[in-house]
């Protein structure tokens, strides 16, 4: 099954004590957004991006592009879901 937000939700609590920062961007409206974060209890920031600058900037789907940084550097880049073991190689990739 692909990556979705509840496993990110799952990844960020396991893993933000070990570095790992996870951002949410989303076009939706803000009040669907909103509503949508609260029902499911994410706690990573989540921000929304009202004229899809960010996902016209990084020629991804709204709320499916995936970074992980280590050190400052880019380790790995991913756009749309993608499968748990390949985000879990590239967390391991970047020390998380």
């Amino acid at each position: 099954m692909p990556h979705e937000p509840p496993e990110t939700q799952r990844l960020y609590a396991t893993r933000q004590a070990a570095g790992l920062v996870v951002m949410g961007v989303d076009a939706e409206p803000k009040t669907k957004l909103l509503e949508f974060v609260g029902q499911n209890k994410y706690t990573f920031p989540v921000y929304h991006d009202k004229l899809s600058a960010a996902s016209t900037a990084f020629g991804a789907n709204p709320s499916h592009t995936r970074r992980h940084r280590q050190a400052g550097h880019l380790s790995s880049y991913f756009v749309g879901l993608q499968e748990p073991a390949t985000v879990e190689a590239a967390l391991k990739k970047a020390g998380l």
